[in-house]
């Protein structure tokens, strides 16, 4: 029988510097431009939805995933071509398939885990947005409120809502600035449940609510079309309200 090699003390210490070294430099040098409707609505989704896997260890290339429900899936299906790969299953205790998507370009990775995606359930997206130009940035709300946002309206139209959902401790600043842009009324609540913490930034003016969605909603028809119908709902019930005054 052949002797089993060990590698000493300093040579794992060199291994993990040279291997933690490279990762670095592929943080460091990693860039993406943002110059797409379709990119830019990417990264909101993933900022809601996404998570960055390998975000503890130093020594190895990140990689990006996420779930999404299969019906929603299907409506956005063909931005998920290049270098993703995809899956179905069942999720657990419940009736419902969810898609996986995974990706393992280092570059995309790489970029995303340098712009806080690995600690977006904290911070704010301030990076990741100095990176999408003006003209794209409601594209990139828009797949966040596609993640976490809800658009709601009561069954007898008199009640219209929309709320961000995030953990407890989520920094709101930029989600706040583009609501004072525009001239939304908003409250921040913290919540505790029996199992979980959470914080919503909230409006209930069926004005805002039509405001909100006109902004994210405007230009190039990318995201779930059960959200966009919600606006279209809510629009369509001002007309109606309007013509039964005449």
């Amino acid at each position: 029988m052949g002797t089993i090699r060990t590698l000493s003390e300093t040579q794992l210490k060199n291994r993990r510097e040279k291997y933690e070294a490279i990762v670095n430099n592929n943080i460091r040098n990693s860039h993406v431009d943002v110059n797409t409707p379709e990119l830019a609505y990417l990264f909101g989704i993933l900022w809601g939805d996404g998570s960055i896997y390998n975000s503890n260890f130093p020594t190895k290339n990140k990689y990006i995933y996420i779930g999404i429900n299969e019906s929603d899936f299907l409506d956005i299906k063909y931005l998920f071509k290049e270098n993703w790969r995809i899956n179905s299953r069942m999720r657990k205790n419940r009736s419902k398939f969810i898609t996986e998507a995974v990706n393992f370009d280092v570059n995309l990775s790489s970029f995303l885990y340098k712009n806080d995606y690995s600690e977006k359930s904290l911070k704010s997206p301030s990076k990741i947005l100095s990176h999408i130009p003006k003209n794209l940035k409601h594209y990139f709300w828009r797949g966040y409120s596609d993640a976490d946002g809800c658009f709601y309206i009561s069954k007898n139209k008199k009640v219209f809502q929309y709320a961000l959902a995030g953990s407890y401790d989520q920094d709101w600043s930029d989600f706040e600035n583009l609501l004072k842009l525009l001239n939304i009324q908003y409250t921040v609540k913290k919540s505790f449940l029996k199992n979980s913490k959470y914080s919503v930034v909230r409006f209930c003016k069926k004005a805002d609510f039509i405001k909100f969605g006109e902004y994210i909603y405007q230009g190039t028809e990318i995201g779930l079309s059960r959200k966009f119908d919600k606006v279209i709902e809510a629009k369509a019930n001002v007309h109606q309200c309007q013509h039964s005054e005449k």
